[in-house]
């Protein structure tokens, strides 16, 4: 069985085109396209990430992009 160790995300910050600048506690990081899942998935808690105001007010809380 192979384990899997969950690293925390210490920064993150909103770019143009729905993608966030992520950086994790073991000093990796790297930017991640969402604009896909923003765009095209359907439901109430994933409309108001098309306000790209909205979407900017991303923060880190516990470890996760919130």
């Amino acid at each position: 069985m192979t384990k899997f160790k969950l690293v925390k995300a210490v920064r993150v910050k909103a770019l143009p085109g729905y993608r966030l600048d992520v950086e994790f506690a073991d000093g990796t990081g790297g930017v991640a396209d969402i604009s896909d899942f923003v765009t095209q998935v359907h439901g109430s808690m994933v409309v108001p990430l098309r306000d790209e105001t909205f979407f900017a007010k991303v923060f880190v809380e516990m470890g996760v992009p919130t």
